[in-house]
């Protein structure tokens, strides 16, 4: 008789290789699962350096000249993209921030809010993994480091629009920022209806030549509005390609007011020179000198006006689409298919670029030749 203790074995034996493919096949499962993980994670990091390090152009400290420093690759949260930067606009406000530091900030920071490159990893269903786009990151508003655009990576939110083949990364940089910003100026900051009413009022854009004027002029005259707009006389055959009719040079106050009351007035300079003068056309306009109205300006001017009337306001425009009254206007805008797709598709003259070829160690320079003055052009930073 066999022993009952080799009975039971037997048994356990007998269980054991009964459960013996099921183990197999669950091995099998968890193998598979760790490969396609791996897989997946491998195919979002293609194109990081092995150290998974990035560069960036710092400001240390307010006023600092910025400085190139090692950095590591930002991480994306939800809805988020991470880009591979190929060009990098500047703008006024950058060079303003950087030299006379007018925002409150956190330091090292790195500076910009516009980039033109390839999505190397995303968290946001609308795009993939070698998507060309556009971004323009709130770097001002989140005050958080990876969104910023002077670096070699940035991370883009929902404010980032798949670009068509036929638009150039550089001519894409010249888009991304300024363009939101006129579009937001004139429709969010000023009200303006975005299909003209019959008979309405002119619109002033002052600045005609700057880049967010240049697109506000072209915006205006879409949505249906009359422009009236200044430019210094060698930028004035530039402006007239755009489609603006009424253009006249800074000191033509009588002129330019023939054509008021105004629906609306950008100033795109945002200098105390520029606010100055147009307070000159509205007193030519209004026939007094305490003269009402709002001057919707894209940057502070620093100093006080002297005999500036307290009902003539100057609205510092910091609107951005990640602000929660933006909601409605962000779809309308950004959404796939929306009005921004729609502009670049149709055709929009972009503005003029100056590239600036030798990567991030040209930041400085850039910005500092922005500061004294840049017209009818934007510098784009490439050789990321």
């Amino acid at each position: 008789m066999r022993n009952p203790s080799s009975r039971a074995a037997h048994s356990d034996k007998k269980h054991h290789d009964s459960l013996y493919p099921f183990r197999k096949i669950f091995i099998s499962i968890c193998t598979l699962s760790v490969l396609a993980y791996a897989l997946y994670y491998k195919s979002t990091q293609d194109n990081f350096n092995i150290n998974n390090m990035s560069e960036a152009a710092y400001i240390p400290e307010a006023k600092a000249p910025l400085v190139v420093e090692k950095t590591e690759i930002p991480t994306l949260g939800d809805n988020e993209v991470l880009i591979k930067n190929e060009a990098i606009p500047l703008q006024p406000v950058d060079a303003k921030q950087a030299r006379i530091g007018f925002i409150p900030i956190k330091y090292p920071a790195v500076l910009g809010s516009g980039v033109a490159g390839t999505v190397v990893a995303s968290k946001n269903p609308n795009f993939s993994k070698g998507d060309r786009v556009l971004s323009h990151t709130p770097a001002y508003g989140a005050n958080d480091n990876k969104y910023g655009a002077f670096q070699k990576y940035t991370v883009g939110t929902d404010l980032t629009l798949k670009l068509p083949d036929s638009i150039t990364f550089e001519k894409a940089a010249s888009l991304a920022v300024n363009v939101p910003v006129a579009y937001s100026s004139l429709f969010v900051g000023l009200g303006l209806p975005k299909t003209a009413p019959s008979g309405s009022a002119p619109v002033l854009i002052w600045g005609g030549s700057t880049s967010a004027g240049g697109y506000a002029i072209q915006l205006a005259i879409k949505a249906g509005y009359t422009v009236v707009t200044t430019a210094s006389t060698h930028n004035h055959a530039y402006v007239k390609s755009l489609g603006a009719q009424n253009i006249y040079t800074y000191d033509q106050a009588k002129e330019i007011a023939s054509h008021g009351p105004f629906a609306g007035i950008l100033d795109n300079a945002g200098t105390g020179a520029s606010h100055a003068a147009i307070w000159r056309v509205l007193q030519e306009s209004q026939g007094k000198k305490e003269v009402e109205g709002t001057i919707l300006s894209l940057l502070p001017s620093m100093a006080p006006i002297e005999g500036w009337p307290a009902s003539l306001v100057i609205k510092f425009f910091t609107y951005n689409f990640s602000e929660e009254p933006a909601k409605e206007e962000k779809q309308y805008f950004w959404a796939p298919g929306g009005y921004y797709s729609k502009v670049v598709a149709e055709g929009i003259i972009e503005t003029p670029v100056e590239v600036r070829s030798g990567g991030l160690k040209e930041v400085e320079k850039a910005v500092e030749d922005l500061f004294h003055g840049v017209s009818a052009k934007k510098l784009v930073i490439t050789g990321l």
